[in-house]
């Protein structure tokens, strides 16, 4: 084999057991969209499928074999254990984990996917729109309905605190203040909660309408209006923001 074909690496299917049979090595690993320096085989290769070729910054950051194998198991586990990152629902688990979801009364539109690892307790109290991904590291028990609408980003952490403990309430109990009460949650389209939000429904309930972001490390226990920034603990109006796109 030639020098200059001894710098490709193979892809090919994982069907194949890993080898190629062209003879030009046998380090292998499925398409991963994330990779931009796929090149066509050289013509007197033999070899019918593409090949990855080491880019010039990887070759001089010493990168190559073990970096490509870092990325082939990091596409499998993407796809097959725990999620891209081991948070965002791209595994076949979460995808049949939603679907058990929904079959036990969650309401989840098209292109939406819980992660397998977040414990829905009652799922029926579950609503959500078109294209959310839900992450492993969200509490959302659905203990009292939660809906999150159409495209709405959640990042790590982000907590759905819908039970409430009413001190002041004379008329319970101890014990049922321990237990406490539970409210809703409602977030709108196109929000973004971003990491380690926390949104608190309280003795009211909560609302977050459509075009709403709120910072990293938010505690949210107000209603929120459209399109607006908020941030903080407790969170507060920082600024509105502009829509763009609007349907």
């Amino acid at each position: 084999m030639e020098n200059r074909e001894a710098e490709y690496y193979l892809q090919a299917s994982v069907l194949k057991s890993g080898v190629c049979d062209c003879g030009m090595g046998d380090l292998v690993y499925p398409s991963q969209p994330t990779f931009n320096n796929y090149v066509e085989a050289p013509l007197n290769s033999g070899c019918s499928y593409p090949i990855y070729e080491i880019s010039p910054m990887e070759k001089s950051q010493g990168l190559g074999l073990f970096n490509v194998l870092h990325k082939f198991f990091a596409e499998m586990d993407s796809k097959f254990l725990s999620g891209f990152l081991g948070q965002i629902p791209t595994d076949i688990w979460s995808k049949l984990y939603t679907l058990w979801l929904k079959l036990a009364g969650a309401k989840i539109e098209k292109g939406s996917v819980v992660h397998y690892k977040v414990r829905v307790w009652k799922p029926e109290n579950i609503n959500i729109g078109k294209g959310v991904s839900v992450p492993a590291s969200t509490d959302m028990a659905g203990m009292s309905r939660i809906k999150i609408g159409d495209y709405t980003l959640i990042g790590a952490n982000v907590s759905f605190i819908t039970n409430n403990h009413p001190l002041e309430d004379e008329n319970l109990s101890w014990q049922e203040v321990l237990i406490g009460t539970q409210q809703d949650i409602n977030v709108g389209k196109f929000c973004w909660l971003m990491n380690d939000t926390k949104l608190i429904a309280g003795r009211r309930g909560l609302s977050i309408n459509d075009f709403t972001w709120t910072a990293s490390g938010s505690t949210v226990v107000k209603d929120i209006g459209k399109a607006e920034l908020w941030g903080g603990s407790p969170a507060k109006f920082i600024r509105k923001i502009h829509i763009h796109h609007e349907k």
